[in-house]
């Protein structure tokens, strides 16, 4: 079996140690490739829904003027799952309705795709930088 290193944050290597602690898993190796096999999953399940709509999803486009108001909102509840989750995403994008996320990926495109075979049509995507910049007071 290949080796990789592969570096974690501390949030996320807390969470995988706290797996191993839990009796659940053996070690560190056992939590990483359970991982990638939902992730490999996911994937595979986003591509089949997609397909199953023959591409034709249109995610994110309005289909009338009454979902344009329903789409009007704070967004409150996607900001706060973003500050809450930031750290475990870095680097990625996601695509969130409410609290909820429905999709994630390299891409803003394939994130909107997946969001959209799954039946979202309005997610807000958005990236999350791999390393987050301090504010700056514009000076």
């Amino acid at each position: 079996m290949p080796m990789r290193n592969v570096d974690l944050p501390d949030e996320l290597d807390q969470f995988v140690q706290a797996k191993v602690e839990s009796g659940l898993y053996e070690n560190a190796s056992e939590v990483v490739r359970t991982a990638i096999r939902t992730l490999e999953r996911e994937e595979r399940d986003c591509e089949a829904r997609h397909r199953a709509t023959g591409g034709n999803d249109q995610g994110g486009i309005l289909r009338s003027a009454q979902e344009a108001d329903a789409s009007v909102s704070t967004r409150a509840a996607e900001q706060e799952w973003i500050r809450k989750n930031e750290s475990l995403y870095r680097g990625a994008w996601v695509a969130l309705v409410g609290s909820k996320l429905v999709a994630q990926g390299s891409s803003a495109k394939e994130v909107l795709k997946c969001a959209g075979a799954a039946g979202y049509r309005q997610p807000l995507v958005v990236h999350l930088p791999s390393d987050p910049s301090l504010p700056s007071g514009g000076w």
